[in-house]
């Protein structure tokens, strides 16, 4: 659902299932895996009509139907970058 969104504003994308990354430090992400790291890369290293974002974790912003108005939401590099 995701890769569909994103293909509908634009994007092209070059896998058909994602990596998925956080923006900025998550230090209780690391807790998670016995040997958890972090990775820095900067924004401008990424192809724009090949990254797309979500609000929170894909799968619950996909799967959760609570009316929160990020849900089943996928957003552009421009979008993020221009809030």
């Amino acid at each position: 659902m995701a890769r569909e969104l994103f293909i509908l504003k634009g994007g092209k994308p070059t896998r058909n299932h994602p990596h998925n990354m956080t923006i900025g430090e998550c230090p209780w992400f690391l807790d998670w895996y016995p040997k958890g790291g972090k990775l820095q890369i900067s924004m401008k290293d990424f192809e724009s009509h090949s990254v797309s974002f979500t609000y929170g974790d894909l799968f619950p912003t996909m799967r959760f139907k609570d009316d929160k108005p990020y849900r089943g939401q996928v957003y552009t590099m421009d979008e993020i970058c221009n809030k």
